[in-house]
Order: C-alpha cells, then sequence, then structure tokens
C-alpha cells in the first residue's frame, strides 16, 4: 500500500471533512464500568506472564492500584499510596527486559522537575525498582517504549527522545529519534495509514493530532479536535498555573476491514475558557481516519460535564480488542471517576475499586 504521507515535503495540514458524526452518550451500549472514589488520572492493562488476562493498574492523586478479577467482581489486588508533594500524571507498562511481564511506570513530577517511578513484580509482591526517574514514559505496549525529558529549567520538552530497554536490572535510554519542531508530551508507534510503516504519533495541548516519521519529521498535523489537556492540580510555578499536564494516550483501532483507525481524548469547553475547569465540559472520545490532506470523523463518545481523563488501550493481550478503545470519565462536581471498557472485556458489569478494600457492585453516577 502507498503511504498517504509526504517524508519529503513540508508537513500537511489536514482538514476535517464529511458530515458531523451523532455522538454516543459514555456508557451506552451495555459497556462494562468500574466506578472509583476520587479522581483517575489513567488507567492501563498490564500482564504479568502466564495464561492469565491482563489485569488493570489504575492511578489516581495519591495511590497506584492494581486490580483484577476475583469472584467475577473488579477488586484491588495491591495498593501504593505515592510520595507526598509528588503530583502523578499518567501511566505507562512495558517488558523492558523481555521476561514476558511489563513493569509499570508512573509518571509524576515535583516542583523542581519530573520524578517518575517504575514497579515490578518480584517474589510475587509489586515494590518500586527505580524512582526520581527524570522522564516522562509513553509508548505502545508489545512496540516501542519511549522517555522524553524536560529542558530550559522544566519549560520545554527536549527534542530527543529516547528508546527504553533494561539491560542486567539497569533501565538503558538510547536516543532514538529527535522530534520536528515543539514535541508532544507522550509519543505512540502506530501505522496510521495502513502501509506497514510505523509512524509516531502525539497530541498537542491544543487537541492537534501530530504524526512524525520514525526520524522524527513532522508528517501531518490535524486540528480542531478540542483541548488535549488539563491542568494539572496540586503542580504550580509559583503564579497557580500548571507547568505540566499529560494529554490522553492515542489507541490505535482496526475498523471491521482491516483499515487503521486513531481514537483521541479531548474535551470543549461551552464557556470559552481554554483548560478552564467548571461545570461545562464536555468530554469526547473521536475515533477518527487519517487521510493524505484531510480526516474524517468516524464515531464519538461524549460524556457530558466530565473530564475524558484517558483512553485505555484493550488491543493487546488475551483480552484483545481492536475496533473499541475503554476510557475514563472524571465527573467535576463529584470528583468520581468511571473507567468504561468495551463490551465483554471484564465479566463485571458496574463493579468498583477501592483503595486496598474489596469492591462491591456500584452503578456509575447519573448523567454520564
Amino acid at each position: 500500500m502507498t503511504s498517504i504521507f509526504d517524508h519529503h515535503g513540508a508537513p500537511t495540514t489536514a482538514k476535517r471533512e464529511g458530515p458531523e458524526p451523532q455522538p454516543t452518550q459514555a456508557g451506552g451500549g451495555k459497556w462494562d464500568t468500574i466506578s472509583v472514589d476520587g479522581e483517575v488520572l489513567s488507567a492501563v492493562p498490564y500482564y504479568v506472564g502466564g495464561i492469565v488476562a491482563r489485569d488493570l493498574a489504575v492511578l489516581t492523586r495519591k495511590r497506584l492500584i492494581l486490580a483484577g478479577m476475583i469472584n467475577d467482581e473488579m477488586q484491588a489486588r495491591w495498593t501504593s499510596r505515592l510520595l507526598a508533594g509528588v503530583t502523578p500524571l499518567s501511566l505507562a507498562v512495558f517488558d523492558t527486559n523481555g521476561d514476558g511481564r511489563e513493569e509499570i511506570f508512573v509518571n509524576a513530577w515535583r516542583l523542581d522537575g519530573l520524578h517518575s517511578m517504575m514497579f515490578d513484580k518480584a517474589g510475587g509482591r509489586y515494590r518500586i525498582l527505580a524512582e526520581n526517574l527524570p522522564y516522562f514514559f509513553s509508548g505502545t505496549p508489545g512496540k516501542k517504549l519511549f522517555a522524553q525529558k524536560l529542558a530550559n529549567g522544566g519549560k520545554d520538552l527536549d527534542p530527543v527522545v529516547y528508546e527504553v530497554n533494561r539491560e542486567e536490572g539497569d533501565l538503558k535510554m538510547n536516543p532514538a529519534f529527535t522530534i520536528e519542531g515543539k514535541a508532544p508530551l507522550g509519543l505512540y508507534v502506530m501505522d496510521v495509514d495502513g502501509d506497514g510503516d510505523m509512524e509516531r504519533a502525539g497530541v498537542a495541548p491544543d487537541g492537534s493530532l501530530l504524526i512524525y516519521s520514525k526520524k522524527g519529521k513532522l508528517l501531518w498535523r490535524a486540528e480542531g479536535l478540542g483541548a488535549g489537556t488539563k491542568k494539572t492540580k496540586g503542580a504550580a510555578n509559583g503564579d497557580g498555573k500548571s507547568q505540566l499536564a499529560a494529554s490522553p494516550r492515542l489507541v490505535q483501532l482496526n475498523d471491521k476491514d482491516g483499515r487503521p483507525l486513531l481514537a483521541v481524548g479531548s474535551s470543549i469547553f461551552k464557556s470559552g475558557i481554554f483548560l478552564g475547569i467548571g461545570q461545562n465540559e464536555t468530554g469526547y472520545v473521536t475515533i477518527i481516519r487519517a487521510g493524505a490532506k484531510s480526516y474524517s470523523v468516524e464515531k464519538m463518545f461524549v460524556a457530558y460535564r466530565a473530564w475524558i481523563g484517558d483512553l485505555v488501550d484493550m488491543s493487546g493481550g488475551p483480552l484483545g480488542q481492536t475496533n473499541l478503545p475503554g476510557y475514563i470519565t472524571i465527573n467535576s462536581e463529584e470528583k468520581t471517576s468511571v473507567i468504561y471498557l468495551p463490551p465483554g472485556q471484564e465479566k463485571g458489569q458496574e463493579s468498583s475499586v477501592s483503595s486496598g478494600e474489596p469492591s462491591r457492585s456500584k452503578k456509575g453516577p447519573k448523567g454520564r
């Protein structure tokens, strides 16, 4: 298949085309839901080896919760309270040493810079294997794990992106490519046009979708998808403003004919306050198809008066599904999060997870 991207010419600014799709309200179509008290920032399936299905790592503002199916309900298997003064951002998973078990990376920062952590399983229990890592981790399980550093005193991202692996227990950061222009926080490996060549993709704070070559050359840019990030509460640079906020991860999908689609998380503010926090937030998961000079919106999931906190990539492992992502909504008023998983991904419908306590059946908040 011929690539739709021009690897030699100037980057294309793609325009939206096609009719406006009718949004589907979040949680429709018998989606499995997990309710979590408090604000969930990120959730990601992780694989611990063997023949068991993937469990779910859940990051709140204070804890990392590792949950799994117990007695047909999603329950917390293990929790770790995060260090005081650390602001968590998001999760990433990857098998860095090839032992068949994915490590869990918690992206976090302090006012003096990134303060990320890596958790690994040893002797049947999880533990922090590395902390105070000055990197933001992102990537695609089974393909690549990337690391990015801050520059200019934390004001900008270093354009050099590192590929992460582990040798003799130590993390190795190998320079992989250099981003052209201002880099997004978080990069993912995906074949955006189905030609067999893996591009790198990310989302800018304004919601723009950015596609790069393997060498970091900007190939394509799609605008108009809404705000891609939200203010990081509790992280300030002296004037009350946020310095760093993570965009929802991108998820690669396929349509019924096997052609590539992308799921993008974003939000729209009717109040007109960019990245504001209020009751007029509307969160979207937008599924798009990329073209050479344009893109079309195939499907939209909407969560009224809620923020799309992150997307949950259910495409890999025994629970793999390539036509729908999971996603997280955060209710602005109640500060209650609901993780929506595609139908059939987990046995328990409408379960709940608390920090360290067994779950009880609980429906998601009204208005979802």
